[in-house]
């Protein structure tokens, strides 16, 4: 924080002036709105509430009228809730973060396939694709080889499937997979999803009490309202957040 501190500091992160930050911070210029939005852009501290002429130690507040953190906006390496301390591993174990977010990306993605949602994998290849991900040149023999397993091991099943094969059945989860649903691990979803396809949560009758499952549909209820997950039963969910 201490290089934001001044206004020199300051002009820096957001790209203008030191004397334009004074002139603000002084009440010199009265009409600021344009460099209160931009503070936003770059900091997440509410405009609504830069404009409204808070009092010196009023709690700053962010885009959602939180209290502002700045290590969650300003530092995205800092440690913060649920979340390891990347900058001590950066330099103490740097290669146990590439294991750590592809463990982290690959459990997301098996919650949401079982859900059945596009919006967080579509997220994710958008995020991927302008990183440049897939073009780089040390990663298109590893994508290759994923194309071509993909590729030789659904052929069959695609071109082989009757109109009665792969609707959804209700079965007994639990004793066909040997699974208890109030406890899955990861692992068992993941073999559940391979074989039963797609979304195969969210066409449950009854979403379990309590675990994975149920605080995923939570989640997902409250983050993308009007997917599939919100279709649910309205017992099964609540107003509380994993």
């Amino acid at each position: 924080m201490r290089q934001y501190a001044t206004a020199a500091g300051f002009a820096r992160l957001l790209g203008r002036s030191p004397s334009l930050v004074r002139n603000v911070e002084c009440g010199i210029t009265r009409r600021w709105d344009a460099l209160a939005l931009l503070i936003e852009q770059k900091t997440k501290v509410s405009r609504q509430w830069l404009l409204s002429s808070p009092k010196e130690g009023d709690p700053i507040q962010d885009v959602r009228g939180k209290p502002w953190v700045p290590a969650r906006y300003l530092d995205p390496l800092a440690p913060r809730d649920n979340m390891p301390d990347w900058r001590f591993l950066l330099h103490e174990d740097p290669t146990s973060i590439p294991d750590l977010i592809a463990k982290t990306i690959r459990a997301q993605l098996i919650l949401e396939l079982s859900f059945a949602l596009e919006n967080g994998i579509s997220n994710m290849v958008s995020l991927f694709f302008r990183m440049g991900t897939f073009a780089n040149p040390g990663l298109k023999s590893v994508l290759n080889d994923q194309r071509n397993r993909v590729e030789n091991s659904m052929g069959n099943r695609v071109w082989s499937r009757s109109p009665d094969q792969g609707k959804h059945q209700d079965l007994d989860l639990e004793a066909r997979y040997g699974i208890h649903l109030n406890s899955l691990t990861l692992e068992q979803m993941e073999r559940v999803l391979q074989g039963e396809g797609v979304g195969w949560a969210s066409k449950l009758q009854h979403l379990p009490e309590e675990g994975i499952l149920a605080d995923a549909a939570k989640f997902y209820a409250k983050r993308y309202p009007n997917s599939q997950s919100s279709e649910m039963d309205d017992d099964e969910l609540t107003d509380s957040e994993t």
